[in-house]
């Protein structure tokens, strides 16, 4: 790491704004001898809107109770994540990064009615054999202890100089004769509603000529979405007050197809696998354990 530079947001980050930020000051190169400057964000106390709250709820399936979600809390904090990634000082363009790989950890339940700190940054990155792994933490603080936090992996393909590790993070590779535990039928245009709600607005994930640029078949759902949905079908995870979470992103999730999980019980927890018609591999792979990592 290099410099260090913070920001500091009364409001949500506008996200008409951050897209003409990451315009503005795109990142075209990136050299590994330079380093990476560590960028923070993170918006002052508030409480969750509840408008907000319920509009997440119903596109989502969600019924109420009086805590948030276990992935409400991305969709407050990825306003902040659009701007670190977007930030001029940030080392490549946010328009060609993909999500890979999602740690989560609920400390404990969350009331709807509490205040808030969404906070994001830059932690560490890799050089790898096809391009550049950058490591965001991010979270969530209440009276100024974390209770719930995600460690994201994001991934530039490309050579940026010399190799300095292997890829990491835990790779699940999927599941040999697991059961099916449910299926469902993904919903054409929804995803500039679900931008809305959720903060990422990259257009991947609601045109699908936009898409197509990218080499993608159309535009696909964000992974805040489809993980929500598989969220609610795994019913352990309802009742537990802590969440230990690990999530590999393989492949996009088409809108319009047909939707099905396996999954099986694992070391202490459960291992499931999202599969998205027409595409015989896992799309996310994930691990869930009711318990927080010692």
């Amino acid at each position: 790491m290099t410099d260090t530079i913070n920001l500091t947001f009364k409001n949500r980050p506008s996200s008409l704004y951050n897209l003409v930020l990451a315009f503005w000051g795109i990142s075209r190169s990136f050299h590994s001898e330079n380093g990476v400057t560590k960028i923070r964000a993170a918006r002052k106390e508030f409480r969750i809107d509840p408008v907000h709250l319920r509009q997440y709820r119903e596109i989502c399936g969600l019924g109420t109770t009086d805590f948030l979600p276990l992935l409400y809390p991305l969709t407050l904090i990825f306003p902040l994540i659009l701007r670190v990634l977007g930030h001029k000082k940030a080392p490549l363009t946010v328009f060609k990064t993909l999500n890979t790989r999602d740690r989560i950890i609920q400390i404990r339940p969350i009331s709807v009615t509490e205040e808030v700190v969404p906070y994001c940054e830059i932690s560490q990155y890799r050089v790898v054999p096809q391009g550049l792994e950058l490591d965001l933490s991010t979270g969530l603080r209440s009276e100024g202890e974390t209770i719930w936090e995600c460690h994201k992996t994001f991934y530039y393909r490309g050579r940026f100089g010399v190799v300095t590790d292997e890829a990491s993070g835990q790779d699940l590779p999927q599941i040999s004769d697991a059961p099916p535990i449910a299926r469902w039928h993904l919903p054409d245009r929804i995803g500039f509603s679900f931008a809305r709600i959720s903060g990422d607005t990259n257009g991947i994930h609601y045109n699908a000529w936009y898409a197509r640029l990218f080499g993608f078949e159309r535009d696909f759902a964000q992974p805040i979405l489809i993980l929500s949905y598989c969220m609610e079908r795994l019913a352990a995870i309802k009742n537990s007050p802590q969440v230990y979470l690990d999530i590999s992103y393989k492949g996009p999730v088409y809108y319009n197809r047909s939707i099905h999980m396996t999954g099986t019980e694992v070391n202490n927890g459960f291992r499931f696998d999202t599969f998205c018609q027409g595409n015989p591999r896992p799309c996310i792979c994930g691990y869930f354990k009711p318990a927080l990592p010692v």
